[in-house]
């Protein structure tokens, strides 16, 4: 039995409620911090958890401590190889990283953006584990994804706004003298008799003519500052009417419309004309893309957060391909043959969307079919956005 003098012991003593502080200390800081912390063994085991792991991914201590990093279902497989090496470097080499971005799956299936930061312990000049703290950058993450589709758009509207100046002069230049053409082939037909080998050639002019005059319609449309004459209106209205003004098609290629619209839904100030068109337009679409028998699915829901409400327009035509999606909003971009489309219908729907400090978005996989979801604020505040070309 080794003794010990009356100084020893308490020196002792006095040691052992240090590291009780500070033990209690460090596991007041652990347990209360807004950041996750997990702390793993050289293994992957994990030996630690705080509790803003089971606050922000749902799992429980229990359900963590004890299990290998790469068990709990949190990672994604892309991210595995990037994590793994992370993690060994830090054991090996003993190399700390201060900041790298991941997402993370929630038990409940959500997903979360972190900001992690990796640091370890050594003992006896060894590595012993890995300390790793998880900062949540969701909302910011959110935020910068807001910022960039805004950016985005408001390239895509001086682009448009630029072309429609230049679109609006030719076909103002245009339309003059077409209109003399067509008024002089109009004339002759008159006069032409039936039978008369000329009149199949007046009639080419004359199809061809009211062609023309028909684009430069859709470039004056395009062109045109419209200023939404906004009222509050019920969704249901402009999607209805735009059914039924395609109803004759639906019904000729055998489509089946499905819709998933609450019963209750909240009025929006919106300009219901303008909106009209758009559905027009994006219904049009989908029924030159699918085949006979097609299906196309009309979802509205609210989204509460942002005070919005959403559209989606779904089909399973066709598709678009990945090289031309960048472009289907902008003017005389299309990929129907030249008798059935001037590529405005989607420009022209894009700045009706965007004058309603909205947003209009793709997406599609070729032989697949297509979405277009379109999100508008509920209640229009401030001064509003005008899309305009001219």
């Amino acid at each position: 039995m080794v003794e010990i003098s009356d100084k020893e012991y308490q020196e002792l003593r006095s040691r052992k409620k240090e590291l009780e502080a500070a033990e209690s200390k460090f596991r007041t800081i652990f347990e209360t911090s807004i950041d996750m912390i997990s702390y793993v063994d050289r293994h992957g085991k994990i030996l630690d958890i705080n509790n803003s792991v089971e606050n922000l991914l749902g799992y429980k201590k229990d359900e963590v401590v004890g299990r290998n990093f790469t068990e709990l279902g949190v990672l994604s497989l892309e991210n595995l190889p990037r994590i793994f090496k992370l993690f060994t470097d830090t054991i090996q080499k003993g190399e700390a990283e201060t900041k790298i971005e991941l997402a993370l799956k929630c038990k409940k299936g959500e997903k979360v953006y972190v900001e992690v930061g990796t640091n370890f312990i050594k003992k006896d000049g060894k590595v012993e584990g890995v300390v790793n703290i998880f900062r949540d950058i969701t909302e910011r993450k959110r935020m910068e994804e807001n910022l960039k589709q805004s950016r985005d758009q408001l390239a895509q509207s001086e682009r448009l706004a630029s072309l429609g100046r230049i679109a609006a002069g030719v076909a103002h230049e245009l339309n003059n003298p077409l209109t003399g053409v067509l008024g002089m082939a109009q004339l002759m037909l008159e006069e032409t008799k039936k039978g008369d080998p000329k009149r199949e050639e007046l009639e080419i002019i004359e199809e061809s003519a009211l062609r023309c005059k028909g684009i430069i319609q859709s470039l004056l449309s395009f062109a045109q500052k419209t200023l939404p004459e906004f009222k509050k209106i019920n969704l249901k209205d402009p999607l209805y009417q735009s059914l039924r003004l395609i109803k004759k098609q639906l019904i000729l290629k055998d489509i089946q419309v499905e819709t998933d619209i609450p019963p209750a839904v909240r009025e929006i100030e919106a300009d219901g004309g303008q909106l009209t068109q758009v559905f027009l337009n994006l219904l049009n679409n989908s029924i030159e893309s699918v085949k006979q028998k097609g299906i196309i699915k009309i979802q509205a829901r609210e989204d509460r957060r942002d005070n919005r409400m959403i559209f989606t327009f779904e089909d399973n035509g066709s598709g678009i391909d990945p090289e031309y999606l960048p472009h289907i909003f902008e003017p005389f971009f299309t990929t129907k043959k030249k008798e059935k489309g001037t590529g405005l219908g989607l420009s022209i729907s894009y700045g009706i969307i965007q004058s309603h400090n909205g947003s209009i978005e793709c997406q599609s996989r070729k032989g697949k079919g297509t979405t277009f979801t379109i999100k508008l604020p509920i209640r229009q505040s401030g001064k509003e956005k005008v899309f305009s070309c001219g």
